[in-house]
């Protein structure tokens, strides 16, 4: 093992894949033991590329096994968290909807509407302000945006805040 970390830091393609093909079976298996299968296949694959994306950055620990399931785990760990923040907010909204003279929100279509044209628009003039919007909103935090896209964690913080005010804008020129 400690070999084929050596070469594939290194920059050893032949070893990369091999790093990356024994840890994604190792990570199925451990992440299928929590959650479904597709939804394990994905967030195994994710953390194989964020441990390879570490390695070849030169940073290996000396527990290597114990870090890298730390990896897998924190992705499981941010996963469930996003999962429950959307279950909640849906059921927030359900609630809200069927309280006893609760407003029925003939607004909701026509701003769902705005919400997706400012989002084209972002995506045509500025797309990669809407693809860190995008992650955000899947429940990727900025480390985890910032190591993806290769930026600098301070330009995805910059990225986000001129983001949200361009969609902010847009929204605010679509109100009736």
């Amino acid at each position: 093992m400690n070999q084929l970390l050596g070469r594939a830091r290194q920059g050893d393609k032949a070893a990369e894949r091999q790093l990356f093909e024994f840890l994604l079976l190792r990570f199925q298996t451990f992440a299928r033991l929590k959650l479904s299968e597709d939804v394990a296949d994905d967030i195994a694959h994710d953390a194989c590329l964020t441990v390879l994306e570490k390695v070849r950055s030169g940073f290996t620990p000396d527990d290597f096994d114990h870090w890298a399931h730390g990896v897998l785990r924190n992705k499981i760990g941010n996963y469930y968290r996003h999962r429950d923040i959307q279950q909640r907010v849906a059921a927030e909204a359900r609630t809200a909807d069927q309280s006893p003279g609760a407003p029925r929100h003939q607004e909701a279509p026509i701003l769902k509407k705005n919400l997706l044209d400012c989002m084209r628009m972002l995506i045509k003039e500025f797309p990669v302000h809407a693809r860190v919007l995008n992650l955000v909103y899947q429940g990727y935090d900025t480390t985890e945006i910032s190591n993806r896209l290769k930026l600098k964690p301070g330009y995805v913080y910059s990225i986000l805040s001129v983001g949200r005010r361009l969609l902010r804008e847009c929204m605010r020129k679509k109100e009736p």
